[in-house]
């Protein structure tokens, strides 16, 4: 289910999925099916609070898996909390990548350079160093800047 869904809605992250090692395959599409989850909140409803109340269910979900008290019985949520478990991902991190996604429910068009750079970071440059986690435990550190920029480039493009 999980491969299934980054493999429909995400298709260039699965196809990239599969050169990953295998142990670190699972990880990465739970992380990505986390990240379509919360991507396509906006297309599913039809008013900014009912998005708003979706994402407010994630960050409670998070809250629970950091706090040791499982995952809701999602899916995605179960195998987000195994790659939580598995990695140490940062809690800040994924709770950016929700809520930056607010600025979806709204059809604003994004103000200046700079919030579209602080946004891709907290989404697209978000989700590549959380991926360099899984992929390259503690020496994923070395790729934080590459990731912020690669993001960046790559929710530009």
């Amino acid at each position: 289910m999980i491969e299934d869904l980054v493999r429909t809605h995400d298709r260039d992250r699965y196809l990239a999925s599969l050169f990953a090692p295998d142990a670190a395959r699972p990880h990465l599409f739970a992380l990505y099916a986390f990240n379509v989850e919360i991507a396509r909140i906006a297309a599913l409803v039809s008013e900014p609070q009912l998005g708003l109340i979706r994402q407010q269910w994630w960050l409670d979900t998070l809250a629970a898996i950091y706090q040791g008290q499982g995952a809701a019985d999602h899916p995605v949520a179960v195998a987000l909390a195994e790659t939580i478990a598995a990695h140490r991902l940062p809690r800040a991190a994924l709770e950016q990548l929700i809520t930056a996604r607010a600025f979806d429910f709204y059809d604003d068009p994004m103000p200046d350079s700079a919030a579209l750079e602080t946004y891709l970071g907290h989404t697209q440059s978000a989700l590549m160093q959380l991926g360099a986690i899984v992929l390259c435990g503690t020496e994923a550190a070395q790729a934080a800047e590459v990731s912020g920029l690669a993001g960046v480039a790559y929710g530009a493009g």
